[in-house]
């Protein structure tokens, strides 16, 4: 069993209705709404349409972003926050996140979640 446990986003105010949620192939170029990366024509990406009571909004969201909210956001997120909230979650850790949680990750979001690490541990230096 991993240790690396769920990053907690409050969540519960929040009403939506899923109207569409799949893994498609970009026919044109796209901005993940996570991290603001392109996704390029070609790549495969995540769309998730939701409805509440102000309309309908599309989120695009890169692989690598993906796979960072499937392994450490378990209880929800907001779409957005993934990696500050996945920062934040490392900085109340001490910058410790168990090999068991980025292990399995593909190499692309290994790298990032790392990326997040280091940054973590560049700024708790900086604290001393």
């Amino acid at each position: 069993m991993s240790e690396c446990g769920c990053v907690w986003v409050d969540t519960d105010d929040c009403e939506q209705w899923r109207l569409e949620n799949r893994l498609v192939t970009a026919r044109k170029d796209h901005k993940c709404y996570e991290c603001g990366d392109q996704i390029k024509k070609g790549d495969q990406y995540k769309l998730e349409k939701l409805a509440d009571v102000d309309g309908i909004s599309t989120y695009k969201t890169c692989m690598t972003c993906f796979e960072i909210r499937k392994a450490f956001f378990c209880q929800g997120w907001w779409y957005g926050q993934v990696s500050c909230d996945l920062r934040e979650h490392i900085r109340e850790m001490g910058g410790k996140i168990s090999s068991d949680c980025i292990a399995p990750l593909p190499p692309a979001a290994r790298e990032r979640v790392c990326d997040m690490i280091e940054e973590v541990w560049e700024g708790l230096g900086d604290e001393e």
